[in-house]
């Protein structure tokens, strides 16, 4: 059967930095997923937002497909302009100076808003507004182009199906809308819950509200739905018991062996750290919010501090922090120690180079059920040993203890966590050099998952 695939995606190469988990997503599909032709409705690359980084070096196009670029249609910006326009002309018949406390960019008000903790009636109003056209995110501009552009596409090219991929969730949304305004059936891709999302800001009632029922509404809507853990899949099941356990389906982000063609090239002595008494702990990715790396530090403190003098553990933190601390300010002994590295975003080869001169690898994931990072699947191809901090009976610690991808501790198990980096030393003091190899990571190629997609489509008649 002929498949014609239009792939709705806001975050696409060559977005990399924190928008880089949703660009390889659907770079994995386009891939590997069998189609007749696949075709990708995007954003153009200058009307991403700031923590997009365009650093994503992957050759387009990566399997033949289409690839469309729309504008946005900022309906709020438009506003600040009409206002801006407004106040110009107002302004222009008066004598006095103006104040300098006036909107600049969505979402931003004057630094004078800023130095108040407690926010007046007006600003309260002012942030409703910018959530209201914000809804159901920070993308949500792109919506109504995307919708257009994809209707065209969809005419023109003979789409047969849509795959959408959230977060953000304006990409399920514009998949939705064509759905209705077509009938072509689309798969809803969850890479991350939407509702019980434990990084979830609340917009109030009103607009959380709405979240519930537009997820509900693109669910029942879909012809299948698919999440990334088996945890987030249950959570659907018991949120739908009215849908048929069918129309969902678990897609793991999985690993594709192309992102790794250059790391077999290296040579045993650019593979690892060369001091065997050194032990460097490497965690990629943003720490914000609940992922706060303070157990693995602590844990490298009271080494550090015991009698043995097992001091020369290393942490190193690929990527930005935003906590709900100062983190410089906290660790800053450690930092000067160099006991603590911190190293900028990087691209993603890059910064698989990086770690794969590490000695062990960090997963940071406390406080998260139904949550798997995707570094996890880099992790595994990099033959190096896992250390997990998470949950042990959340999606991330099962998976890690069902298919015995290293070593997985607690976030308050501090003498745990402590324990295997001294058996680690010790090994690496004795052999020079670890590696681990995963043998169920097979389960997780991408290959794989794709054709798990495939036959399900196959099997509606899609």
């Amino acid at each position: 059967m002929k498949r014609n695939i239009l792939y709705t995606a806001y975050l696409y190469p060559p977005v990399g930095g924190l928008g880089l988990p949703g660009a390889q997503r659907i770079v994995k599909f386009v891939r590997n997923l069998e189609c007749s032709s696949a075709h990708v409705l995007t954003v153009k690359t200058e009307c991403y937002h700031s923590y997009a980084l365009l650093d994503n070096e992957v050759k387009l196009p990566v399997n033949r497909e289409s690839i469309y670029r729309t504008n946005v249609f900022d309906v709020f910006d438009i506003l600040l302009k009409i206002k801006k326009i407004f106040l110009g002309k107002k302004k222009s018949g008066r004598s006095h100076t103006s104040n300098k406390g006036t909107e600049t960019s969505l979402g931003k008000s004057s630094d004078i808003w800023y130095e108040h903790r407690s926010r007046s009636l007006w600003q309260k109003l002012k942030d409703f507004i910018s959530d209201v056209f914000c809804f159901p995110d920070s993308s949500s501009s792109w919506i109504i182009p995307a919708v257009y552009n994809g209707l065209k596409i969809v005419k023109k090219q003979g789409i047969t199906v849509i795959f959408a991929t959230g977060s953000p969730w304006s990409a399920l949304t514009v998949a939705y809308m064509i759905n209705k305004f077509s009938g072509v059936p689309f798969v809803a891709d969850f890479r991350d819950p939407w509702l019980d999302n434990p990084f979830h800001v609340s917009k109030g009632k009103l607009l959380d509200g709405l979240s519930v029922k537009l997820e509900r509404v693109i669910i029942r809507s879909a012809s299948i739905v698919s999440a990334n853990t088996e945890e987030l899949r249950e959570s659907f099941l018991k949120r739908y018991p009215e849908i048929k356990p069918d129309k969902f389906i678990t897609l793991p982000n999985g690993y594709d062996v192309s992102d790794y063609r250059h790391i077999s090239s290296l040579s045993e002595s650019e593979t690892g750290v060369d001091k065997r008494e050194q032990l460097v702990l490497a965690h990629a990715g943003f720490l914000y919010g609940t992922r706060d790396p303070s157990p693995i530090i602590h844990a490298i403190k009271k080494l550090s501090n015991s009698e043995n003098g097992y001091g020369d553990i290393i942490f190193m933190q690929i990527g930005k922090i935003s906590l709900n601390y100062d983190f410089n300010e906290k660790f800053k002994d450690l930092l000067a120690d160099k006991k603590i590295i911190l190293i900028d975003q990087l691209p993603y080869q890059e910064c698989l180079q990086k770690l794969i001169k590490a000695d062990v690898l960090l997963n940071i994931q406390p406080k998260t059920m139904t949550q798997v990072p995707s570094k996890i699947y880099d992790y595994v191809c990099l033959n190096l040993p896992i250390l997990t901090i998470t949950p042990l009976d959340g999606a991330l610690g099962n998976m890690i203890k069902r298919y015995g991808l290293g070593y997985i501790f607690a976030p308050d198990d501090v003498d745990g966590i402590s324990s295997c980096l001294l058996e680690l030393l010790e090994t690496k003091q004795r052999n020079g050099k670890l590696t681990m190899e995963y043998e169920n990571k097979d389960v997780f190629d991408i290959k794989k998952i794709a054709n798990t997609l495939s036959e399900r489509l196959t099997s509606i008649g899609l």
